[in-house]
């Protein structure tokens, strides 16, 4: 069983270039080798299941080369069951059997799937809303007024450090927001005994909880009902990954893309053909504008780019050499 089956095993794009080949043929994931050598010791005998929300093209053509087969394709919708995950896992087991049915009968046997197994939740509301780079955090106050939700998750942009977010957040006003790793600490300390003041602060549910785009896989907060994402995603599959954390087996949830007006000319087009979506009618400006916040904005950017220079330059200089010569034998007289 491979869970979160397109990290583990990382398929390299149709056009990948003959340098990212060697280099993969080099260094091979873990996960390939180990399925390879299974396939390969245990034949048509071993049973491999593959999960994602992202099943794309590369996964399935890696997977088959892996298994020397093509391996059937089983998608439920993840809006069905009404939430029931029962009732999902029963539609699940029903389809794998049914297609179990048609490769013994040669309906399906080595006939590659050719559809792109990337989708959207039916239950989910997606928005973009294009603003200034200075002009997030009044897009951030709008977003959460404007929201009903019990709790909300906002993912900073790539390479950023999740504390010094969190500070600033709450220096604009944003008092609620915390980091999701502080959260989840909390909840965990309250169950290992404290007074009784501490668990009641601990058991408070934060309505703004902060984290980095690199954990997005694999949580499961119930409450999320509302996700905020700084910056607009390259890839269809990083956009449903980060959008998933919410509306979740069939419950409704919103998510909302924050970028600039040139990331959302650059990236939206490729994105929607790649969702089949059509992501410019969701796309809005954001008018109102907070001065004061964008300025302490701008000062951030200053600080973030200032530790970014000094974290590159080093610490410390490097020894000096002796500048004396090394002593010569004295000559000798003929």
């Amino acid at each position: 069983v491979l869970d979160e089956a397109d990290a583990l095993v990382a398929p390299l794009a149709k056009y990948a270039t003959h340098r990212q080949k060697e280099t993969r043929k080099g260094n091979p994931k873990p996960a390939s080798v180990l399925i390879r050598l299974l396939c390969v010791r245990e034949a048509l005998e071993l049973q491999v299941l593959a999960a994602s929300a992202t099943v794309g093209r590369p996964l399935r053509r890696e997977l088959a080369q892996l298994c020397g087969r093509t391996l059937p394709l089983v998608q439920v919708p993840s809006g069905s069951a009404n939430g029931d995950a029962a009732a999902a896992a029963a539609e699940a087991e029903a389809a794998m059997a049914a297609m179990a049915a048609s490769g013994r009968n040669g309906a399906s046997k080595g006939t590659p799937t050719t559809n792109r197994a990337v989708s959207l939740p039916a239950s989910l509301e997606l928005e973009v809303l294009a603003v200034e780079e200075d002009n997030v955090l009044a897009a951030v106050h709008q977003v959460l007024t404007a929201s009903s939700a019990e709790q909300a998750l906002l993912f900073v942009a790539a390479g950023r450090r999740v504390p010094p977010e969190v500070r600033l957040f709450r220096q604009c006003g944003l008092h609620s927001a915390v980091s999701l790793s502080d959260h989840l600490l909390g909840v965990a300390y309250e169950s290992d005994g404290d007074d009784d003041e501490a668990a009641t602060r601990r058991a408070q549910t934060p309505q703004l909880l902060v984290a980095s785009p690199s954990v997005a896989r694999g949580l499961d907060l119930p409450n999320v009902g509302l996700v905020i994402v700084l910056g607009l995603p390259t890839t269809a599959d990083q956009l449903i990954h980060l959008a998933g954390r919410t509306a979740r087996q069939g419950a409704s949830g919103r998510a909302v893309f924050i970028a600039t007006p040139s990331e959302c000319d650059a990236r939206i087009g490729t994105l929607s053909a790649q969702l089949g979506v059509d992501l410019r009618s969701c796309c809005h400006e954001v008018s109102s504008r907070n001065e004061e916040w964008a300025g302490m904005w701008a000062v951030h950017q200053k600080v973030i780019q200032a530790e970014a220079k000094y974290k590159n330059t080093p610490s410390a200089e490097p020894t000096r050499k002796s500048k004396r010569k090394p002593k010569r034998a004295p000559r000798r007289s003929r």
